[in-house]
């Protein structure tokens, strides 16, 4: 049995932060694609924080919605960081082509680190498989581009 995908939101002075706990993969990503969609179409804010702090797992699907919102976020102006990924999920991020870099004196709400999230490659491939190591996943996920 499979954890359900919880994502609760919470608007601050300094922007909204998004609370996601449980599995994002195929299954489950569309619910926080509907709720980064709505909080950049409906209430623009200028920072919006996802707290990965809670997240089991991430599959390609999750990790393109965070790119994908990420850049649409760019585009209206608002700053999307990607906030505390557990170990496990950071290495699956940075095997499917996508960098979690700590961004120096940046600090998101609650006073946690923030890394922006970004993508050498527009192709998101990765592997379910949590229990590769970093690099054999990166051998096994990362396509560079022809």
């Amino acid at each position: 049995m499979t954890d359900p995908l919880t994502v609760s939101t919470v608007t601050r002075r300094i922007g909204t932060v998004i609370a996601v706990a449980g599995r994002l993969d195929a299954g489950t990503s569309a619910h926080l694609a509907r709720t980064l969609g709505d909080l950049l179409r409906c209430r623009p804010c200028l920072a919006v924080t996802v707290d990965l702090s809670r997240l089991d797992f991430i599959g390609g699907t999750g990790i393109g919605v965070l790119a994908l919102y990420r850049a649409a976020a760019t585009r209206l102006g608002v700053v999307l960081r990607i906030v505390d990924p557990p170990p496990h999920i950071r290495i699956i991020i940075e095997a499917s082509g996508c960098e979690l870099l700590t961004a120096a004196g940046n600090r998101a709400a609650g006073g946690v680190g923030s890394w922006p999230m970004r993508c050498r490659n527009r192709r998101l491939v990765v592997s379910a498989d949590t229990t590769l190591s970093r690099q054999r996943a990166v051998r096994r996920c990362w396509r560079p581009q022809p």
